[in-house]
C-alpha cells in the first residue's frame, strides 16, 4: 500500500509539471524548463524495458543523459514529454517557489519575471546544486556509517551489478547502495554474494564490507 501511494504521488507530481509547461507555453509565462536528451541503451535493454534485472538497471542508470535547465521548453526524454516544469517542492527547490509566483502573479495580473530574470535564476540554482548534491550525499553516506556502526554484527546479501577483474560491486538492495569489494572466486551478474561490516571510517564517510 505504502509503495502504491508513493507511485501514485509521484505520477500526480508528472501530472502537474507536464500541465504547467503546457499551460506556461499557451499563456508566454516565462519559466524554467526541465528537458533530458535522449540516453543511450543497448537493444537488450530496450527490449526488456519492463522486466530489467538488477544488474541491468544498473547498466540502463548510466545510459541516461543529464537532464538541464532552460528557459526554452524541449523534449524531456526521460519522462516522454514534450514539455515539463518541476512545481511541487517550493520548499525543496528555489526554482519550483520561482514557478509558483510565477503563476501567482499571472493568474493575478501581476508583473513577472522576464526571460533574462528567469536565466539569471537558473545560472544562480546551478552554481549552488552541486555543493547541494555533495551536502545531500554526504550526510546519507554519514548516517549510513552510524547504522552500521550501531550494528557491526550485521549481515546480509549484495546482488553483483558489475564486473571488473576480481572488483565487483554489489547492490545491497535493503539500504538501496552500492559498494565494492575484492573476490577471490568467479561470481556472475546477478550472483548474490554473503557480505559482513569490514571496518568504518566515519570521517570519510566510508564502510568496508567483507564477503563470507
Amino acid at each position: 500500500m505504502e509503495s502504491q501511494s508513493r507511485e501514485m504521488v509521484s505520477e500526480m507530481m508528472v501530472l502537474a509539471g507536464r500541465a504547467i509547461a503546457q499551460y506556461s507555453i499557451e499563456n508566454n509565462i516565462s519559466m524554467p524548463y526541465l528537458s533530458q536528451a535522449p540516453g543511450e541503451f543497448s537493444d537488450e535493454i530496450i527490449e526488456n524495458i519492463h522486466n530489467l534485472s538488477l544488474s541491468k538497471t544498473f547498466e540502463a542508470a548510466k545510459g541516461f543523459s543529464r537532464s538541464k535547465l532552460s528557459v526554452k521548453p524541449s523534449m524531456h526524454a526521460g519522462l516522454g514529454l514534450k514539455a515539463y516544469i518541476r512545481v511541487t517542492s517550493p520548499m525543496r527547490r528555489y526554482l519550483d517557489l520561482i514557478v509558483q509566483h510565477q503563476l501567482i502573479n499571472y493568474t493575478s495580473g501581476l508583473e513577472l519575471l522576464s526571460e533574462d530574470d528567469i536565466k539569471s535564476r537558473i545560472k544562480v540554482n546551478n552554481a549552488s546544486m552541486s555543493k547541494i548534491n555533495k551536502a545531500i550525499r554526504q550526510s546519507a553516506e554519514h548516517f549510513r556509517c552510524l547504522y552500521f556502526k550501531q550494528n557491526r554484527s550485521w549481515k546480509g546479501e549484495g546482488v553483483v551489478v558489475e564486473i571488473n577483474g576480481n572488483k565487483i560491486l554489489l547492490m545491497i538492495p535493503e539500504f538501496a547502495m552500492i559498494t565494492q569489494v575484492k573476490v577471490k572466486t568467479k561470481v556472475n551478474l546477478e550472483d548474490k554474494v554473503k557480505l559482513k561490516v569490514g571496518t568504518i571510517n566515519l570521517f570519510e564517510r566510508s564502510i568496508d564490507f567483507k564477503p563470507l
